[in-house]
């Protein structure tokens, strides 16, 4: 009795004959069990498929972060050590502190201790205190406010969009760890964590 073989298609439009019958012995020797059958299939399937395109996440992959200004610098942190923007809430002044220390703010229920970036990081105010933001900043346990002077949301920087350019940044200059050119601007990628376990930040008693 004559025996007939399947055929299916890869994704290329390739016919793959599949083992059986006379349409078989390409590869080699037909496969004589269905279960070595069915494994031929799937590697003459295999060879037949077309490459897998690479994923537009992988093609685009780099680095992510919340962007800021402060002192019209434009910076990005890691999204894990940023926890939200909120507007410049109601201060409480405490006594017998750095400049620096702003005061606290009620947040929830929560103190939160609020910082002024541009005299941490030296950088002089380029809009009105009305106007900015407080960044909360987490390390461990700890939360931190740090002033803004404006929030971008998430921002993508892929890997092509890093450069080596680098204004004199100063004082700020030991907390980037990279920098990217995109819509025309660099961007710093700050660590907050190296701003906040900086021991000049933690002695705020004067």
């Amino acid at each position: 009795m004559e025996q007939h073989g399947l055929s299916m298609r890869a994704a290329s439009g390739q016919e793959v004959r599949l083992p059986g019958g006379d349409m078989a012995g390409r590869d080699g020797p037909v496969p004589a069990s269905p279960f070595a059958r069915l494994a031929a299939m799937a590697t003459a399937a295999t060879r037949a498929a077309l490459p897998r395109p690479r994923a537009r996440a992988e093609s685009q992959a780099g680095w992510r972060g919340l962007g800021f200004q402060v002192g019209g610098v434009r910076f990005a942190a890691t999204i894990g050590d940023a926890v939200e923007v909120l507007r410049m809430p109601r201060l409480t002044p405490v006594p017998w502190v750095k400049s620096f220390v702003l005061g606290l703010a009620n947040i929830r229920g929560r103190l939160l201790p609020v910082f002024d970036m541009h005299e941490l990081l030296d950088l002089a105010p380029t809009s009105a205190r009305q106007q900015w933001r407080v960044l909360v900043a987490q390390c461990g346990d700890r939360h931190y406010g740090l002033t803004i002077e404006q929030s971008f949301g998430i921002q993508q920087f892929p890997v092509d969009t890093q450069t080596d350019e680098r204004v004199d940044l100063g004082l700020v200059g030991q907390y980037v760890v990279s920098a990217y050119r995109q819509g025309g601007r660099v961007w710093y990628a700050l660590e907050l964590r190296k701003v906040v376990q900086d021991p000049a930040f933690l002695i705020v008693a004067v």
